[in-house]
């Protein structure tokens, strides 16, 4: 499974964690403007690559950065990994009743 950030972050599952992708474009040799994906992390949790995304997103991009605007990313990130939390529930009790 892939979750698709942004153009250029994903999150790519990868048992038994996920990895956390960047794309590049490639400058130079003789693949020029071939894109690839680069692994920036390897995560055992969705809550944590999530986290991990966060951080490198603010880290990979310049600017400068508004306080409350980050205290709103972070409310969201916290929003997102509860769904995630319950996405993953659902999926573990879909697993055990299709065990049945």
């Amino acid at each position: 499974m892939i979750i698709q950030l942004n153009p250029n972050w994903r999150l790519n599952a990868a048992p038994p964690g996920w990895m956390v992708q960047r794309r590049l474009v490639r400058e130079d040799g003789q693949n020029i403007g071939d894109e690839v994906w680069r692994t920036i992390a390897h995560c055992g949790t969705l809550n944590f690559a999530i986290e991990v995304c966060a951080q490198r997103l603010i880290q990979f991009e310049d600017g400068v950065y508004d306080p409350e605007a980050l205290m709103q990313i972070i409310g969201q990130l916290d929003a997102i990994k509860s769904a995630a939390d319950d996405l993953a529930h659902q999926v573990h009790e879909s697993n055990i009743l299709t065990r049945r």
